[in-house]
């Protein structure tokens, strides 16, 4: 009898654990139906249709209540990042560069990278050139928050 009780008990908290943690059709949301199948058809087996019936409505109204408490207590909070992302994309309007500027490529730009321009550290890209770092590049164009830079050639 405890091995049935077991069954079904470990079989819920997975379909739970699968629901909460891990959504998606994985193999703990699968081993968690087969344990409480197994443990409602052996309570069947063993015990005949009057016991099953009940084990099986037990079941249910267990692994309701067992998910409601789950969804009210929000226990995926305590694993989420909740930080928010504070910094910004490059804008036009604060970064003061114009076309024809001259700077010199921090990185590789493959196509996109980093660049300097005086003091200024500001990612940009290229129209599909790949350039070496430490490379002198001039600013082509400002689209948005893209700026477009080419060698000096």
């Amino acid at each position: 009898m405890w091995l049935i009780g077991l069954l079904i008990f470990i079989g819920i908290l997975l379909i739970i654990v699968e629901i909460i943690f891990i959504p998606g059709t994985t193999f703990v949301g699968i081993m968690g139906v087969l344990s409480v199948i197994g443990g409602v058809f052996m309570t069947y087996s063993e015990f005949g249709s009057d016991t099953g019936h009940w084990v099986l409505l037990g079941t249910g109204v267990a692994g309701g209540l067992l998910s409601i408490y789950a969804f009210q207590s929000k226990p995926w909070l305590k694993m989420a990042n909740t930080d928010a992302i504070k910094s910004k994309v490059n804008t036009r309007d604060n970064l003061g560069l114009s076309v024809g500027e001259q700077g010199e490529a921090v990185s590789d730009l493959k196509p996109v990278g980093k660049a300097l321009f005086g003091d200024m550290e500001v990612e940009v890209t290229t129209k599909g050139l790949f350039l070496e770092a430490g490379q002198s590049i001039e600013i082509i164009s400002i689209e948005s928050n893209k700026i477009i830079v080419q060698p000096l050639s």
